[in-house]
Order: structure tokens, then C-alpha cells, then sequence
């Protein structure tokens, strides 16, 4: 039970990292989620948002040094907290799908929220009932330099095929769109991106903008018709949707054959 206890605080850490890293790396697009879920007043907006990155972090070190008494508990309302507000989003939202984006481009994490948050209020109550009453020093160390270890090797995985799908847009862009003579800023966007919401509300209000887009034939009628000030380009029929891009986000702008991620270029998009 020991050490069931110590794999469960390894899942906690790793995951909530995760979460953690994610949001400050696009805390815009973290804010913007929020504001999605039609909750939150606006003026509270970051207020939440910080709210809930220091909530992450008390989840941390509360399983790394399993105190205080008792502790499991704060993170299973948390969990609680996350899925109840997922459902009402599902419920409320037209555009809504199986997916969040807690995890940023980990998009491999973001599937079946509500399925994962139960696994792990699951967990949680293991751990309450079974898990280790005390760690010792050494398995702290061990435990710290396990979850550094397993974290650091995901990004850099992550940033090896965050390289490669670049290279592939980049690709398919000059190949599309080379003939243009004119400047175009183009977004490459999956269907099942975990920015798709912030990315549809900045595409109802602009216009000008090249769009591939990855997506079912209704789901592309649907935003063809939303995005109706900018020009879409399907990739892919109902029946042969990449799944290996159907979460993608990505801008690439002609002027600079500068690729970047959603995050970074919806907060800068003028500066292309």
C-alpha cells in the first residue's frame, strides 16, 4: 500500500505540474477558457485564474509531503469543482465537445474530462483511506526527482512534435497558398483544438484571415458560415479527418514564414 500510495502522489504532481506549466505558458488563452464557461463575472476573471493556479500548487505539495491530515479531500473538491463546471459548459455550449484545455498543448491529457476527473477523485480516495500516513526524507527526494524526471521528458517529446507539425503546416501552406501575391495570415485549426472556443469567438470578429481547417463536413458548414469573413480551406472529408491534426492550433503568416502557437499569436496577431 506503500508504495500504491507514493504512484498515486507521483499521478497528482505529474498532472497538476502539467496543468500549472500549461496555463502561465498562455494564461491569455487560460483566461479566455474561463470566461467561456459563463461563470465567472468578467472583473473576477484573473482573480479565479490565480485562484485556481495556487489551488494546483497547494494540490502538489500537499501530496509530496501528504500532510496536512486529511488532504485528499481539498482535491477532490477541486476535482468536483472542475467537473461540475465542465458539464454545465457542455450543456450550455453549442460548439462544445468531449475535450478541455486544461492542459494546454498537451492535448493527449485534455481528452474525456470529466472520465479522468472521476479516475482521480478515485485515486484520491485510495490514497485517503490506504495511502501512507508519513514519507520520509528520502522518498520526498525520490519522489521530487521522479516527477522532474517524467516532466521534463514529456515537454521535451512535446516539443519535438510541436517541431514537426510545424514543418508539416508550413509545407501545406506554401504548397496551397504560394500562388498568392498578397501578405496572408493563416490559421491552421483543428476541430478538436482546446482553443477552438477562443479561436472561433477571434474569427466571428475579424475578417481577412486564410483558415485551414480539420473537421467533419458539418462541423466545417457550420463555421464556414460563422467565419464568413475570412476564406476556409477544408483539409480532409467527414470520412478522412486526420486525426493526427484534428487538435491543432497553429498561425504561420507569409510575411515572415513565422509559425507559431495559438497562444502566443492571438495576444500579438498584429505584429506579423
Amino acid at each position: 500500500m506503500h508504495v500504491i500510495g507514493n504512484v498515486i502522489a507521483f499521478v497528482f504532481m505529474y498532472l497538476f505540474l502539467i496543468s500549472i506549466i500549461m496555463k502561465l505558458k498562455s494564461m491569455k488563452i487560460f483566461i479566455s477558457d474561463l470566461n467561456s464557461y459563463r461563470i465567472v463575472p468578467v472583473k473576477l476573471l484573473r482573480v479565479v485564474a490565480v485562484f485556481l493556479l495556487v489551488s494546483e500548487v497547494l494540490v502538489i505539495l500537499s501530496f509530496w509531503s501528504n500532510a496536512p491530515e486529511n488532504h485528499e479531500w481539498f482535491s477532490i473538491v477541486i476535482l468536483l469543482g472542475f467537473s461540475i463546471a465542465g458539464l454545465y459548459k457542455s450543456i450550455h455550449s453549442k460548439d462544445s465537445h468531449d475535450a478541455c484545455s486544461c492542459f494546454g498543448e498537451m492535448t493527449w491529457l485534455n481528452a474525456n474530462p470529466f472520465i479522468r476527473n472521476i479516475f482521480l477523485i478515485l485515486l484520491a480516495l485510495f490514497h485517503l483511506f490506504f495511502g501512507p500516513e508519513a514519507r520520509s526524507s528520502e522518498e520526498l527526494i525520490y519522489l521530487g526527482l521522479a516527477v522532474f524526471i517524467s516532466l521534463t521528458t514529456t515537454i521535451i517529446i512535446q516539443n519535438a512534435k510541436n517541431r514537426k507539425r510545424k514543418k508539416y503546416f508550413l509545407q501545406k501552406a506554401e504548397h496551397l497558398l504560394n500562388h498568392k501575391k498578397t501578405e496572408y495570415i493563416l490559421f491552421v485549426i483543428g476541430y478538436k483544438s482546446p482553443y477552438m472556443a477562443t479561436i472561433d469567438h477571434y474569427l466571428a470578429i475579424t475578417k481577412g484571415f486564410y483558415i485551414l481547417f480539420y473537421a467533419p463536413d458539418y462541423v466545417l458548414a457550420l463555421k464556414t458560415t460563422k467565419w464568413c469573413n475570412h476564406i476556409v480551406i477544408s483539409i480532409g472529408s467527414s470520412n478522412q479527418v486526420n486525426h493526427k491534426h484534428e487538435d491543432a492550433a497553429f498561425v504561420i503568416s507569409k510575411h515572415n514564414k513565422k509559425s507559431t502557437r495559438i497562444q502566443d499569436a492571438l495576444a500579438h496577431i498584429n505584429k506579423f
